[in-house]
């Protein structure tokens, strides 16, 4: 597997830096077994994010009604949009938008 490379043998810590990592990250963890400790950017930089906008005065009061979410993704495919189903338990609405072509 991908973690059972050579260059990831000695790590102390391992840090979860793409958007789909949290999908998996329990399953990361379990496969080191307390060895490594695996840090979730996302967690890091949704508070970030949350002190920021609270400290502007940005920070939105709580939803009536669950958000209606659409995002663009620049490589569209059909096992991405399950997963985000996965996600949000929720239909989630992808739109391809290529940003490299």
């Amino acid at each position: 597997t991908y973690l059972s490379q050579a260059a990831l043998a000695d790590i102390d810590a391992l840090v979860l830096a793409c958007t789909h990592y949290p999908l998996i990250k329990e399953q990361i963890a379990r496969y080191y077994d307390g060895r490594v400790d695996v840090l979730d950017a996302s967690d890091v930089v949704a508070a970030d994010a949350e002190s920021y906008l609270a400290a502007h005065g940005l920070l939105a009061s709580a939803p009536t009604q669950p958000p209606a979410h659409h995002f663009y993704v620049s490589d569209f495919t059909r096992s991405f949009e399950a997963s985000t189903r996965l996600f949000f338990g929720q239909e989630v609405h992808l739109e391809h938008y290529p940003l490299w072509e």
